[in-house]
């Protein structure tokens, strides 16, 4: 993909206006795609937690072009607002990430990264902004693209600069007057023609701030808004919305984004106290002073208390999203769900008690009770895998890394390391639960199937300490260089090759520490490349 869109931009004449932010040819989206089902699928899995496009002008669009493009005499190859064709595609990606198409649907999607980027750069409005908010969307879902961290550093700060983070009046609505907040450092508020306008700049900003958090939060690296720098209400109901046959629907999905923008929340200041607050980078940011508490000022009691606090939040915020979830396994809102609810739950607290320099000083029992967070979280990962509600994404990648480098912090830290089995951590829970996410990644996610490799070594980890059984070469070769992880170009086909070739070879035999200190080096390459150097997961890797 990557080269596809080198290519388009190297053959372009400097005549050329850019107009790929505008329109992309219809002849880049895969032959067979139901342009129908895929626009459903984004509505139904992406616009719960981003609200920003109405739905039934996005489905009217849609119809005209591609309803068009059918008729007798009609052009084939007719340009596509970018706006829809990213729905489209984004909307293709999910359902091939839930396993709902064929991986190759995703596979043959052409996505203009650099124009779309260009576009943003030269001309921000809040048009070119929504389209990087999609670009960046789906840069998720394609291991060979853009990097999600990079484009959200672009959107982030795109978003800050015309304004978004600040309140929007309507012009001429004198009665509103300029509050308090407006005369803050962060400007005055910016003004818009309708209260429709309004809401939807409102509503553009959350869906970024919420994307930012999430893509901090899976990296490991500092987010670009700072908290102290919004003066923007919650989404709210708009009076067209209130006054629709559909105000219910419209009611479920601000409740849903509310919900996630406090999770969000919840999520970024746990992040940025327990694993940034001793940071030099986020003394202070472009947008405003940190809002951490340095870790290297604080005692052991004011950790612990300050971990409590962020405790209580966090089962305050899960009690309250109790009474609106739902049961149903198969509903539309599937991020209202009860099994969302549980993983977004553990995920938090995983995050919260996870090794860093803020939990420098934890306990054997604190150990085990974090061995236990990510068990319980894998858990719901698995059932919801098995809904086929649980998308194969940069996402479930980088939090599937921090589970490995949790398990072998808990496993390095047992008091009888020896005997993981039967001591107090059992790795193989989580083990036989990850295998089979990462199997299902396509062998385009080149670093899903090392980490499969490294997940397998490590549960053979445990069978080091006993006699091997008889006829059985494997347990002592389990550490053998012949699982390759240096290349980043590795698949399935590579790692069954590997396997072949180990299953006939006789070890030299390794001892416990020494197996499980490999695994660990290979775990931090990994974290290094996927992540990058700079995250804060790699130091306690």
């Amino acid at each position: 993909m990557a080269h596809q869109i080198a290519a388009r931009v190297q053959n372009r004449t400097d005549k050329e206006p850019m107009r790929v932010g505008r329109t992309v040819t219809r002849e880049h989206l895969p032959t067979g795609l139901d342009h129908r089902k895929c626009v459903k699928a984004f509505f139904n899995y992406i616009h719960e937690a981003y609200p920003v496009f109405d739905r039934t002008k996005v489905t009217a669009e849609a119809e005209q072009y591609f309803m068009a493009a059918a008729k007798p005499g009609s052009i084939p190859c007719a340009n596509v607002p970018v706006k829809l064709y990213m729905i489209i595609v984004i909307g293709c990606a999910a359902l091939c990430s839930v396993r709902k198409l064929p991986e190759d649907m995703a596979e043959r999607v052409f996505v203009p990264y650099q124009e779309i980027m260009n576009d943003c750069l030269m001309l921000p409005s809040v048009e070119t902004i929504e389209n990087l908010l999609l670009l960046a969307l789906y840069s998720i879902y394609d291991p060979l693209g853009v990097s999600p961290w990079t484009l959200t550093g672009v959107l982030g700060r795109q978003a800050i600069a015309i304004g978004l983070n600040r309140k929007c009046r309507i012009v001429g609505d004198e009665g509103g007057g300029a509050s308090a907040a407006d005369d803050n450092s962060n400007g005055p508020a910016v003004m818009a023609t309708t209260g429709l306008e309004a809401e939807h700049r409102h509503r553009l900003f959350w869906a970024i701030y919420q994307f930012d958090r999430m893509i901090a939060a899976a990296f490991g690296l500092p987010f670009v808004i700072d908290d102290q720098s919004i003066n923007v209400p919650l989404p709210g109901i708009t009076v067209e919305e209130f006054a629709s046959s559909e105000r219910i629907h419209y009611t479920r999905v601000l409740q849903v984004s509310r919900n996630s923008i406090g999770l969000r929340n919840l999520e970024g200041r746990v992040f940025q106290q327990v694993h940034l607050g001793n940071s030099p980078t986020t003394s202070s940011t472009s947008t405003g002073p940190s809002i951490s508490i340095s870790t290297s000022s604080l005692t052991y009691i004011d950790r612990r208390a300050i971990l409590e606090d962020f405790r209580s939040r966090i089962d305050d915020w899960y009690a309250q999203r109790c009474l609106l979830s739902r049961l149903e396994k198969d509903n539309v809102e599937f991020l209202n769900t009860i099994g969302w609810l549980n993983l977004r739950y553990y995920s938090l607290l995983a995050l919260l008690y996870c090794p860093s320099d803020f939990n420098s000083q934890l306990s054997s029992g604190q150990v085990s009770d974090l061995h236990r967070t990510i068990e319980q979280y894998i858990y719901y990962c698995a059932v919801l895998f098995q809904q086929q509600h649980f998308p194969l994404t940069y996402i479930t990648l980088n939090r599937l890394l921090l589970v490995l480098l949790i398990l072998l912090f808990c496993i390095d830290s047992s008091s009888h390391p020896g005997d993981v089995k039967g001591g107090r951590i059992d790795a193989h829970v989580v083990i036989s639960l990850c295998i089979p996410i990462l199997e299902a990644f396509p062998d385009r996610w080149s670093s899903a199937k090392r980490m499969l490799v490294l997940f397998r070594r490590l549960d053979c980890v445990p069978q080091l300490g006993q006699p091997p059984d008889h006829g059985s070469a494997t347990n002592s070769t389990m550490f053998d260089e012949t699982l390759p992880l240096a290349s980043s170009a590795m698949g399935a086909g590579s790692y069954q090759q590997a396997e072949a070739s180990r299953k006939g070879s006789v070890g030299q035999g390794v001892t416990f520490e020494d197996g499980l200190e490999r695994i660990k080096n290979d775990a931090f390459a990994l974290s290094q490349e996927i992540l990058g150097p700079s995250s804060v997961y790699n130091n306690f890797s």
